[in-house]
């Protein structure tokens, strides 16, 4: 069973599962981190910060279930 998205918007949930899909080591720089993953996904800011928070939980979904 897939786990429930409570990402406000589609943008939102896909960046959120990319992040938690996409090793670290396959991640842009961090000096133009957050520039790529807005324009890529075309999010503000807020939207990518809520991207995060989303894949943190759906890691930790992941994690509860192993």
């Amino acid at each position: 069973m897939a786990p429930v998205n409570f990402a406000g918007n589609d943008r939102i949930a896909r960046c959120a599962e990319w992040l938690v899909k996409t090793p670290p080591s396959q991640r842009p720089p961090a000096n133009v981190y957050a520039s790529v993953l807005r324009d890529y996904f075309k999010l503000s800011s807020a939207e990518l910060i809520l991207a995060e928070r989303e894949a943190d939980r759906l890691r930790e979904l992941r994690n509860d279930g192993k």
